[in-house]
């Protein structure tokens, strides 16, 4: 089995972006590093790919939720970006971080009932945090023997892939020193070709749209 990450990876990001440009410019792997304009945006630490987060109901970048935030083990937790505002639920949420945050106050909040972590991986910051987990799809495939194009008996076994559900929308940030290299990153990402990423390519899965550049 394979399970996916719950976000894209910056550096996915970076290697799409490479391939994209190399073959802009009739450029094999290999010479990546001969062209000075790609060493430069690629590998010169000058421009930094972060990870791309789910992004909530009203196109903000999550973050992944800090560690230190604790529930009562009774408060569920849903996905509260999906649901109407005026239906939301709102839980206390303990600090575990926080300086005053010691032995004796967790204990007296855990005389009532104990603390968990949060369990949803991101959330948005601010006064109000919202909870997310983005939505996986599983798909069950079967292993083909490369020459033959079918299943065999030496070469068929089933496996699945837990991945990211398709039409889920993600934010993440390129940081650049200068305007030229901004720039030189964004018509990259403003081509009207879709970018593939990942290692499934060719069972349909990573394909993405770059939009809101």
């Amino acid at each position: 089995s394979t399970v996916s990450f719950d976000y894209v990876p910056g550096s996915m990001m970076r290697g799409a972006l490479v391939a994209r440009f190399l073959r802009g410019r009739g450029l094999k792997p290999e010479q990546a590093l001969d062209d000075t304009t790609c060493a430069h945006l690629f590998f010169s630490g000058r421009v930094r790919f972060l990870n791309a987060y789910p992004l909530s109901a009203d196109q903000q970048r999550t973050l992944p939720t800090p560690r230190s935030l604790l529930r009562a083990k009774s408060d569920m937790i849903v996905n509260f970006d999906r649901i109407p505002a005026d239906e939301q639920i709102p839980i206390d949420i303990a600090n575990a971080g926080h300086p005053q945050f010691g032995d004796a106050l967790r204990q007296k909040l855990e005389q009532q009932e104990p603390l968990k972590p949060i369990g949803k991986p991101f959330c948005t910051p601010g006064a109000t945090t919202i909870f997310y987990a983005p939505d996986h799809t599983i798909a069950v495939h079967i292993q083909r023997d490369p020459g033959k194009g079918r299943a065999t008996r030496e070469e068929g076994e089933v496996f699945q892939y837990d991945a990211l559900a398709a039409e889920q929308c993600f934010g993440g940030m390129i940081l650049a020193e200068t305007a030229q290299d901004a720039d030189g990153i964004a018509s990259l990402l403003n081509s009207d070709a879709h970018l593939r990423l990942g290692r499934s390519r060719s069972a349909n899965y990573g394909q993405v749209a770059c939009e809101g550049v």
